[in-house]
């Protein structure tokens, strides 16, 4: 379980925090937390929020929108889709002012417009 305790003692050290990060629903017991408060830190102190949903994803409901989660994520094998895959859900927002880092593949050296 989240210790909220432990977690209340450590919030004034915490000013430069920029990403809270924790799971929704233990592997090992089964526990579903509440992340609320761990939202509102992150909130305050304007760090991105991320939910490892792997383990709630199949059996909690996980409107990502209504929660308000910066990112979602989960593995595909947690909805019966194929192992080695992962999906993040993230905030349309968020990702428009994050360009990606690296591109994979290499495939695509330019793309222009063809009529």
């Amino acid at each position: 379980m989240l210790d909220l305790d432990a977690f209340h003692s450590m919030k004034q050290g915490l000013d430069r925090v920029k990403i809270v990060s924790l799971s929704k629903t233990s592997n090992v017991t089964g526990v579903i937390h509440d992340l609320s408060e761990f939202q509102s830190f992150a909130r305050q102190k304007g760090a991105i929020f991320i939910v490892d949903g792997a383990q709630s994803v199949c059996h909690l409901e996980t409107e990502f929108d209504v929660h308000g989660y910066d990112f979602f994520l989960f593995s595909g094998h947690k909805l019966v889709g194929p192992t080695g895959i992962g999906v993040i859900c993230a905030d349309r927002e968020l990702l428009s002012v994050m360009p990606p880092f690296m591109g994979g593949g290499d495939m695509i050296l330019s793309v222009t417009k063809a009529e």
